[in-house]
């Protein structure tokens, strides 16, 4: 009845839920949603000459120069073109020549004496 001097039952309130199950990673709509995690940010490095920030890329360290000299065995020399013996010049070889790369003619034997 619409009687304003009838009780009015109470107003119907829908059932009532539990409450959400918050925790971090929970998919409830419910749920506040945690603001997306950066990474700070983050200056770029400042790279220079000596510079020690371990995100600068590193120059090679410098070497002496190399140590050449004749016999040297550091790889970064340039190599001699290997020696040769001196060139002599050909043996001067002639019947009674001392010169020992000259073939010796076999020792001469006085002809046979021949007699009757």
């Amino acid at each position: 009845s619409n009687d304003p001097r009838c009780p009015k039952p109470p107003p119907t309130r829908p059932p009532t839920q539990p409450p959400p199950q918050c925790y971090p990673g929970s998919n409830d709509p419910r749920c506040p949603k945690p603001p997306p995690t950066r990474p700070p940010t983050q200056p770029p490095p400042q790279c220079y000459p000596g510079s020690n920030d371990p995100r600068c890329p590193r120059p090679p360290p410098t070497q002496p120069p190399p140590q050449c000299y004749p016999g040297s065995n550091d790889p970064r020399c340039p190599k001699p073109p290997p020696t040769r013996p001196p060139t002599q010049p050909p043996p001067q070889c002639y019947p009674g020549s001392n010169d020992p790369r000259c073939p010796r003619p076999p020792p001469t034997q006085p002809p046979p004496q021949c007699y009757p």
